[in-house]
């Protein structure tokens, strides 16, 4: 069984089902996967994608029927008039027939990634400002036990001018 399949300019694999990272475009290869799958479901797991045309009934079951007048994939190959629509198809379909999947939406994937790294990034920020409210308050208490000298040495040395300055104004 063949797991992977180059696009027809040779530029790259569109759909690989051991490593789905080699694939040139990351949404044609989520269609094409779905396309696999159900054409499976209907023609056995040796069936390979690559050696048949495509077939209209696995194009409308692997996308939900037509959405806003287009289809999953295959948009300019498949007949209108011959093809089956969704309710046809689920009418004469039975509990052992191909399972009629939901198209899935492109975005959706690239929204899941960026929720998850704001996820990530937000426990990062969380971890950052609890070490900042333990790391703050032991700064500013080093700082002034750092400064207590000095502080104490100048407090001194004014106590030390308004001593000379009072005993100079009693002697005067």
């Amino acid at each position: 069984m063949e797991t992977s399949y180059s696009d027809l300019s040779g530029e790259g694999t569109i759909y690989d089902a051991v490593r789905p990272e080699a694939c040139s475009d990351p949404e044609y290869y989520t269609k094409i996967a779905g396309y696999v799958e159900v054409a499976r479901e209907m023609y056995g797991a040796d069936y390979n994608p690559s050696q048949h045309d495509l077939d209209p009934e696995v194009v409308i079951r692997a996308g939900g029927g037509k959405k806003h007048g287009r289809y999953y994939m295959g948009e300019g190959t498949i007949g209108l008039t011959t093809t089956p629509n969704l309710a046809q198809i689920r009418a004469r379909s039975t509990r052992s027939s191909a399972s009629i999947h939901t198209r899935p939406e492109p975005a959706r994937p690239e929204m899941k990634a960026l929720a998850e790294e704001l996820y990530t990034v937000e426990q990062m920020k969380q971890c950052i400002l609890q070490d900042m409210e333990q790391f703050i308050p032991h700064c500013v208490q080093q700082c002034i036990e750092d400064m207590q000298p000095q502080i104490q040495a100048a407090m001194k040395a004014q106590c030390d001018y308004f001593l000379v300055c009072f005993t100079h104004m009693l002697v005067s």
